[in-house]
């Protein structure tokens, strides 16, 4: 152990004043030195830590360049384009980590070419400004074109998952015949459709619960006129969520009595992004039924001369709905006959 802190000592001690160590050891004071202060003294001395540490880094991964070198491939490039990377992450606050990820390849790209820009000057040993030379252009030009390239990767990539993220209904499609998505398994879980037919259902068994059996009957027979209705309270009362997802306004919900006289079908039509132009259905398969339940109303009366309340109960026929799960997706458009838009 006492061989290993001598050795880590004399690494870190610097051989001159100008020299990576010396860049390291006032990153690691900048670090001491911001816990002891708070506010926008602390982010000072922290950014300053951070620039210490990437030009410590810089200067050291270029110091011993073959080291780091493996098959033909230099690594301290992607090194120092990450710490560049950090520092946007922890110093800008409004700047996210995906911009950070984005940024690495172009960063990492320009450090791996910006020597070919810098000669030293042969009378005063100072850098001056020159041009590649020829035999190392295309190299560089492919290099950077390469770098860009994985940048738009990872940006496609963090579309992609705002996409999912608004619109969770979309792990529900196929891909099957992307070019660059790979679907590790068709999740219809992740269908809002199922959440707007669950939501339509409390609708109806709340509505039918308060209605008398001739009025259930002639919902049923105007559901043309009424499933409009319906779509609104259920798209107002997703809007209501807690978690509220960009999507919702792409449902629709349509409906239909198949079958039997009070058999309803109800359809969660998805009319967003898609990879087909009909969108997907899913479909809920529900039963109404006459229901009896007993009333309890209140009135005036007398009671050996004297004013009373009297409770009676009184039976009631109402609608009763029961539903079964939802169907898997279906990747076409419901029935139209019938149906209520």
């Amino acid at each position: 152990m006492q061989e290993f802190i001598q050795d880590l000592r004399k690494q870190l001690t610097p051989p001159q004043f100008a020299s990576w160590q010396t860049l390291l050891l006032m990153s690691i004071f900048s670090v001491f030195l911001a816990g002891l202060v708070q506010g926008w003294v602390r982010d000072l001395i922290s950014s300053c830590g951070w620039i210490w540490l990437i030009l410590s880094t810089w200067w050291f991964v270029y110091e011993n360049k073959k080291t780091m070198t493996v098959s033909d491939w230099f690594s301290g490039p992607w090194i120092v384009g990450g710490l560049m990377g950090g520092f946007l992450v922890s110093t800008v606050r409004f700047v996210p980590w995906s911009t950070a990820l984005i940024l690495w390849p172009p960063l990492s790209a320009v450090i791996a070419v910006l020597p070919n820009f810098i000669a030293t000057d042969n009378d005063t040993k100072t850098p001056k400004w020159t041009k590649p030379a020829l035999s190392k252009r295309q190299g560089m030009l492919l290099l950077t074109l390469s770098h860009l390239l994985i940048a738009c990767w990872f940006q496609f990539y963090f579309v992609l998952q705002g996409w999912l993220s608004d619109y969770p209904s979309l792990r529900a499609d196929r891909f099957d015949r992307s070019a660059f998505v790979v679907n590790l398994g068709q999740d219809e879980n992740f269908s809002r459709g199922r959440d707007v037919l669950r939501t339509a259902e409390d609708e109806l068994r709340k509505k039918f619960a308060t209605m008398s059996w001739p009025e259930v009957e002639r919902w049923l027979l105007e559901m043309n006129r009424e499933m409009p209705k319906l779509n609104t309270e259920v798209q107002a009362k997703l809007d209501r969520q807690k978690i509220r997802f960009a999507e919702n306004s792409w449902w629709g919900l349509k409906g239909k009595v198949t079958g039997g006289e009070y058999d309803l079908d109800l359809y969660a039509v998805w009319q967003g992004p898609s990879s087909k132009t009909t969108g997907y259905t899913i479909t809920k398969s529900c039963q109404v039924s006459p229901n009896t339940v007993m009333i309890r109303t209140t009135k005036p009366a007398l009671k050996n001369g004297k004013p009373t309340i009297v409770t009676e109960s009184k039976p009631k026929v109402v609608g009763k709905i029961k539903c079964e799960m939802p169907s898997q997706p279906r990747f076409e458009q419901p029935d139209e006959n019938g149906v209520g838009a």
